[in-house]
C-alpha cells in the first residue's frame, strides 16, 4: 500500500500463487528481474500490507 519504488513499471502484475490449499497463507512467485515491481517487492517487510485483486475461483 506505500510503494518503497513509486515508479512502477506497469500498474498490474500478474503473480503465480505457489502456496497449497491446506496453508493459512498465501504465497506467491516473485521473479526479481529488476523492475521497479520487483525491486519494491524486495523492500516489503513482514509487517507491511498489500492489496490483492484477482480472479475467484
Amino acid at each position: 500500500m506505500k510503494l518503497k519504488i513509486t515508479e512502477l513499471d506497469l500498474p498490474h502484475h500478474w503473480l503465480p500463487v505457489v502456496s497449497s490449499p491446506e496453508e493459512n497463507s498465501i504465497r506467491f512467485h516473485i521473479e526479481f528481474d529488476g523492475s521497479s515491481f520487483s525491486k519494491s517487492c524486495e523492500l516489503i517487510d513482514i509487517s507491511d500490507e498489500a492489496i490483492i485483486f484477482g480472479p475467484m475461483t
